[in-house]
């Protein structure tokens, strides 16, 4: 390959993933601030394994990590505690996420109910 068509396809590249980190950004962004998200959007959080790591703004619950090829969602509190789910929707973890507040709808709607 010549060196120009090296360089270029270099540069596309680049601006690629810059573009998906951008992407990434504005969804993680969005789900802080109470925008509604939908699950394209969500997926491409995902790595190359289909996990999608998701901070939490609550003042009870930190983090989400959410399997996408098992459904595991893995729910992380404040105070470091971990707690599995096994075989979430993508409409359960979407509900979550668009709700006004996320500790509520794990009080109301998770616990003791998801496994």
């Amino acid at each position: 390959m010549a060196d120009d068509q090296q360089d270029s396809f270099q540069s596309q590249a680049s601006t690629a993933v810059s573009d998906l980190a951008g992407a990434a950004a504005a969804t993680l962004a969005a789900i802080g601030s109470g925008l509604a998200v939908r699950a394209r959007e969500i997926m491409e959080l995902a790595d190359e394994a289909g996990v999608i790591q998701i901070p939490i703004d609550s003042t009870c619950i930190a983090h989400l990590e959410y399997h996408t090829i098992t459904g595991l969602l893995n729910v992380t509190f404040v105070d470091g505690s971990l707690y599995p789910y096994h075989q979430v929707s993508m409409f359960n973890l979407l509900s979550w996420l668009n709700a006004d507040s996320k500790g509520a709808f794990f009080n109301r709607y998770v616990r003791g109910q998801w496994t």
